[in-house]
């Protein structure tokens, strides 16, 4: 683009008469529109905009005059609206004559602009197949030569696409062909490859989000499928890039105070936020999503939402509104197939925090969390509660808690989400408890899980999986092709294995929650014994089996005992004719947990132990206080053996972990509330590990601390 100082002077001079210049055929007139347009007064540009377009329209080809246009609605974008509005009818009449009688208005100008929106539109893909800034081995070139003059066009061209896509009445006109969506698309790929991280104008960044807004909102894919099809089909390259600019943008600016005062970074920031979390969010199978999941961009999207958080703290309604995006965006992640994967990665990554930031600043700033946004946290909580049941989410759990200041925790207690926090940091100490005794009772090559077919114990270092579904285990490749012949895992198999939409179980997370579902059952063996007594007299216990429901999220855990079906699995008969002699209860149990499968519950089948029993017994002189002993914050269990009755809290023994639980809180509590006692707890799994060993010097039952496992 030209721009002629002599001709820049008449405009500035006497618009009327460059007006008539350019309006009569001087080219250079009209060149220099762009660089005087927001300096001439108001009631002479949306006139010199119409000069400008009639050019245009009459000289297709010419890019001079494309890019022209282009910097000259950027320079007006102060001009148009970005907020809402619509059109009176009265201002949408076609209007080709310039007059100098109507003042410049916002209205004005979108009516220029939609009259010649044909135009504009074909200035746009010119620009976008011939224009310098549009070719990345082009603007490398540019940059080498004239640095300054390439960001100014940047600028300009970004200003044109925010304005045009950010307008309520022009966005729908402009862009409604989804093919005009290359422009902006192919603007940011090439400025994003031809910069180096962090250097990119935080404009590019919004005009892309932006641009794909109604998209967004409507979790349509389209707009996504078009950056992958304009990036030569790589996915993998898109996320990378957005994954690998937000991580950037997330460092820069390191003091808050300056990055409050800079609107274009927190604009570009926020704009590369939400691109990440579009990214995340289910739109189809056809968008970069899963390539996204392989760039560590939980953690990148989360340490930026935390500084989101810091530097719009006092705009309650923008980092709200930001938070509540990203809290769904792990609610969906927490709901796919490999949920437990994903939960371990978001708490890893700091979704904690996050959630303790919200409720922190909630309170200490005095402002309400909207009702929707309570109840996403809420249901983000008892998303993660629910996984609790896999020993790696256990782990990243502890961790993540042992890392947060109790002081931090004070301000809870005043939110509407305290009951979800509360219970899910009760039993997260509860299982990192069971976990540590686990591991010390049984070290990994003493692990064992069943064969699938004999039933024999195996170790899992030895167990053979089957390869097609990985869902079942064999001691032997003689097992696999016995049960393969004579059960229905030929028909269970196939099933597995051409779903795309389940997910595997790990030996060590089915050897971890087949022992905590041991573990509830034993604890509560009393109860459950009066129940089979009262229900199935006349039964064999060889033909019941447990089912342990760890998969409802805003219940106890549940229990039911239910009798074998005479069109059961083959295993179900397998351990009846194994367990004849069984006196205590039914050894099988189906184990429920949530995940494996999108939304939906999975189970697999736990055999207990030939010659389990109850809770070790007390020694005598702690019996008169196994009531008061027992912790108030320990998961409970209720019972639900048909569908149309109410589910009935059980009653519980103590067993080895609620006595460690209660030692822990006599011996490492706080004065208060000791309902509060996991909250106000701070612990490493060191410290869980010493109070272990310390409880074995008063060890409060008959059995020599070994327990059964």
């Amino acid at each position: 683009m030209a721009s002629q100082s002599q001709e820049a002077q008449d405009w500035l001079r006497n618009p009327r008469r460059a007006i008539d210049l350019a309006g009569g055929g001087s080219q250079k007139h009209v060149l220099a529109i762009p660089s005087i347009i927001h300096k001439i007064s108001t009631q002479f540009r949306h006139i010199a905009l119409e000069v400008l377009l009639v050019h245009c329209s009459n000289k297709d080809q010419d890019l001079e005059l494309a890019e022209a246009l282009l910097m000259c609605v950027g320079a007006l974008r102060p001009d148009l609206r970005e907020a809402s509005g619509v059109l009176r009818p009265a201002l949408q009449r076609h209007h080709r004559t310039p007059s100098s009688s109507m003042p410049t208005t916002p209205k004005n100008l979108e009516r220029v602009i939609i009259e010649n929106a044909d135009t504009i539109c074909k200035k746009l893909r010119l620009c976008s197949d011939k224009s310098s800034l549009f070719s990345k081995e082009s603007i490398e070139v540019d940059a080498s030569l004239d640095l300054p003059t390439l960001e100014t066009r940047i600028q300009g061209t970004a200003a044109c696409l925010k304005a045009l896509c950010r307008n309520a009445a022009l966005s729908p006109t402009i862009f409604k062909d989804i093919d005009m969506m290359r422009v902006p698309i192919r603007f940011w790929l090439v400025t994003v490859f031809a910069s180096k991280p962090g250097e990119v104008n935080p404009l590019v960044h919004e005009i892309l989000f932006s641009c794909g807004g109604p998209y967004f909102a409507d979790n349509d894919s389209s707009y996504f499928n078009l950056l992958v099809d304009e990036n030569g089909g790589d996915g993998y390259s898109v996320a990378a890039l957005l994954v690998s600019e937000l991580k950037t943008m997330t460092k820069t600016k390191k003091d808050i105070k300056d990055a409050k005062k800079d609107l274009l970074y927190r604009d570009g920031f926020a704009a590369l936020i939400h691109l990440n979390m579009m990214l995340l969010a289910p739109c189809s199978d056809e968008s970069p999503r899963n390539p996204t999941l392989e760039c560590d961009s939980t953690s990148i999207l989360t340490t930026a939402v935390l500084k989101f958080i810091r530097i719009e703290e006092e705009d309650s309604a923008r980092w709200q509104a930001h938070v509540f995006a990203y809290i769904m965006v792990i609610r969906d992640l927490l709901n796919l197939r490999d949920g437990a994967r994903w939960a371990v990665d978001a708490i890893q990554a700091g979704v904690l925090t996050v959630i303790l930031t919200v409720a922190n600043l909630a309170s200490r700033s005095g402002c309400s969390l909207g009702e929707e946004y309570v109840r996403s946290i809420q249901m983000a909580i008892r998303s993660f509660t629910l996984y609790l049941v896999h020993h790696s989410v256990v782990r990243a759990a502890a961790n993540a808690v042992a890392s947060i200041e109790p002081k931090n925790l004070k301000r809870l207690k005043n939110v509407p989400f305290f009951a979800e926090w509360m219970a899910f940091q009760s039993i997260v100490l509860e299982r990192a408890v069971f976990m540590s005794q686990l591991g010390r009772k049984i070290t990994p090559p003493e692990r064992t899980l069943h064969c699938e077919f004999c039933l024999d114990t195996i170790s899992l270092s030895e167990l053979k999986k089957c390869e097609r579904c990985k869902m079942s285990f064999y001691c032997s490749k003689a097992c696999q092709t016995q049960d393969w012949r004579q059960s229905d895992h030929k028909i269970t198999c196939a099933i597995e294995a051409e779903s795309k939409s389940s997910m595997f179980l790990s030996t060590t997370d089915r050897f971890f929650m087949g022992h905590l579902a041991f573990y509830d059952i034993r604890r509560h063996m009393n109860s459950l014994t009066k129940v089979i007594e009262e229900q199935y007299p006349a039964i064999p216990v060889n033909e019941l089996y447990f089912r342990v429901f760890y998969n409802a999220p805003e219940r106890p855990i549940g229990m039911t005992i239910a009798r074998i079906p005479e069109d059961s699995p083959e295993i179900f008969s397998r351990v009846a004719q194994q367990s004849k002699d069984t006196i205590i209860g039914p050894r099988l149990v189906e184990v429920l947990y949530a995940g494996g499968v999108c939304r939906r519950t999975r189970s697999f089948y736990f055999i207990l132990p030939h010659n389990y029993s109850g809770v070790p017994e007390l020694l005598e002189k702690y019996r008169d206080i196994a009531s008061t002993a027992k912790v108030s914050f320990r998961s409970k269990v209720s019972l639900k053996q048909f569908q149309d009755d109410e589910p009935v809290c059980l009653s519980e023994e103590i067993d080895e972990v609620g006595a460690m639980l209660s030692f822990m809180q006599l011996t490492m509590g706080k004065p208060g509330d000791p309902a509060f006692f996991p909250l106000t707890f701070k612990y490493t799994w060191k410290d869980i590990e010493k109070a272990v060993l310390d409880f074995q010097s008063c060890w409060p039952f008959k059995s020599n601390g070994q327990g059964i496992l």
